[in-house]
């Protein structure tokens, strides 16, 4: 029950991290335009949902709380889009 009551607010707070990522990869410009960075901000949404899909399959076999899990997903999102806005401020 820990899980899914954690599960409400990582949904939640999706949208900001998969959007903290999205927005620095709309603005690479290759010679297809911008669609290759929408093209890998599909991709990371698609990673998004597998990890947080694999955390969901491992819930029961950790001995530490389920809620960590939960959250590993948005924080892996939330690091690498701080990563990828850094960069492209320089």
């Amino acid at each position: 029950y820990v899980a899914e009551w954690h599960m409400k607010f990582v949904l939640s707070f999706a949208c900001f991290c998969l959007t903290i990522v999205t927005f620095p990869l709309s603005f690479i410009k290759i010679r297809y335009g911008r669609l290759f960075g929408f093209g890998l901000s599909l991709l990371f949404a698609v990673a998004y949902w597998y990890i947080l899909f694999f955390s969901q399959l491992k819930i029961f076999d950790v001995s530490f709380s389920s809620a960590w899990l939960m959250w590993i997903c948005d924080a892996v999102m939330l690091a690498f889009g701080i990563i990828l806005l850094a960069v492209k401020r320089k």
